[in-house]
């Protein structure tokens, strides 16, 4: 399991796939877990979705996000606000990954 806190962004809430950008220390987790995974279901106290965790490279090096499916009508992800602290639970159930997303 990955756990961390992320403080809502103005990227998260302007962007559809309302990226979180997984803090380097979990990297090696996520590698040895398999939590990098092109399908996941993601909860959150306003609704589910699904995305995927990217994995790119920048001018500072690697790095590994999670994207959401967006775009839709009523995208429960807009529920969020600016600056907001949640916690971010990644955990592999079987061969799905949950992704939960909590307030403090």
């Amino acid at each position: 399991m990955v756990k961390f806190q992320f403080r809502i962004g103005k990227a998260f809430l302007d962007y559809p796939w309302h990226p979180i950008t997984i803090p380097k220390k979990h990297y090696k987790r996520l590698e040895q877990e398999e939590l990098s995974v092109n399908s996941v279901s993601i909860n959150s106290p306003f609704g589910a979705t699904n995305g995927s965790i990217f994995y790119g490279q920048a001018g500072y090096g690697a790095y590994y996000q999670i994207k959401m499916d967006g775009g839709f009508t009523h995208d429960p992800m807009n529920e969020f606000k600016l600056g907001q602290i949640i916690t971010v639970e990644m955990e592999r159930v079987g061969n799905l990954l949950s992704i939960t997303l909590a307030f403090q």
